[in-house]
């Protein structure tokens, strides 16, 4: 595994990825004397409602006298949900974010409070990792937790791999080889698509530019030393293109926005994708669809150019959660975000029991 500090940057949607985690220190509960703190929580599937709702929510409940209340919404429409709770100053106390960039938009509009005092309390700067905590901040004062991360990943079938004699690809050519024979064979050969969540284009793109462009270039054009229009991102496009083109991609650009990542995960699981580049939070989705667990295997990415090693894994936050400026006790709410995304042994029992999202810290 190839991950460097340049790695870490935040580039699409990635949201959770199965890993081992030690030292973070949660600072216990509330001492409020009552009242409720709001939240809207969203999953992949009911037993990660049900883990999360036992693990965290009941969990906070049984240690103070503050209650969460959790409402769940629909995965998919959650970000833009709240969106517009925000705006209409209706949004509950918890307030989630798609990233970084969501968050701080909500903060510079002050829609959500300044979090510098609580993160003193509790000790997030040494709780959460450096890159982490100051993406979540704002003009030095922190104004949203980081709740979850992930990387990007090549997930394949591994009984139909063995069946074709393939191997999971490290470079170009290995890629296209195993692609053009499953194109022969009538497969998909990459699944693709955004029917279901328009970000699952940035998932698609973050994965492509790390592998055919790489993280020390992705570094300089969001630090404004490159550009989008340099000739490796122009050649990065042109080769999703020329995927989309040949219909390895979703098999074609008609399908690619009639599909949706429950179809491409059926698909690895049934022999009719053979590839499927997306996010390690998937990892859930793919225990839930293969009858048997033991067939999905991932790998990392492929190179896609000569300058990039093979097994780039780009990390990235996924989820951010701030408290809202409306909320009645802000204490009790970020004594809850601590709860959620400050203790190790509760992020290992979450990942433990649902492979997916554990939370962010050293």
């Amino acid at each position: 595994m190839r991950i460097t500090k340049r790695a870490l940057v935040p580039l699409g949607l990635v949201a959770a990825a199965s890993v081992a985690l030690a030292g973070c220190v949660s600072s216990g509960g509330s001492d409020d004397a009552g009242g409720t703190v709001t939240y809207w929580g969203a999953f992949y599937a009911p037993t990660t409602e049900e883990a999360f709702q036992e693990i965290f929510v009941d969990g906070f409940n049984a240690e103070n006298d503050t209650q969460v209340d959790m409402e769940v919404k629909e995965l998919t429409t959650l970000g833009q949900l709240t969106d517009t709770a925000v705006a209409a100053g209706e949004s509950p106390d918890i307030v989630y974010a798609d990233g970084p960039s969501a968050a701080s938009d909500f903060a510079r509009a002050d829609r959500t409070v300044d979090l510098g005092g609580y993160a003193e309390e509790y000790g997030w700067q040494d709780a959460f990792l450096p890159w982490a905590y100051e993406l979540s901040t704002i003009d030095g004062s922190m104004r949203s937790v980081p709740a979850s991360y992930g990387s990007m990943v090549l997930y394949y079938n591994a009984a139909v791999f063995e069946e074709h004699g393939w191997t999971p690809p490290t470079t170009l050519e290995e890629f296209e080889q195993v692609a053009q024979e499953a194109d022969d064979a009538g497969m998909v050969p990459l699944g693709g698509g955004n029917a279901g969540y328009q970000g699952m284009s940035e998932w698609l793109i973050t994965a492509v530019f790390n592998a055919a462009v790489g993280p020390e270039k992705i570094h300089d054009v969001l630090t404004g030393e490159a550009e989008f229009t340099d000739p490796e991102f122009v050649a990065a496009i042109e080769l999703v293109e020329s995927w989309i083109d040949k219909g390895w991609l979703a098999g074609g650009a008609e399908s690619y926005f009639t599909t949706d990542d429950t179809a491409n995960v059926t698909g690895l699981a049934n022999g009719t994708t053979a590839m499927y580049l997306s996010g390690t939070w998937s990892f859930n989705s793919l225990t839930e669809v293969f009858e048997d667990p033991e067939q999905w295997a991932w790998a990392p990415l492929p190179s896609l150019s000569d300058d990039v090693e093979p097994g780039v894994f780009p990390l990235a936050i996924g989820t951010q959660l701030s408290v809202s400026a409306d909320a009645e006790d802000p204490d009790a709410a970020a004594a809850f975000l601590d709860y959620v995304a400050g203790d190790v042994d509760r992020a290992l029992e979450y990942t433990a029991r649902t492979g997916e999202n554990p939370r962010l810290c050293r």
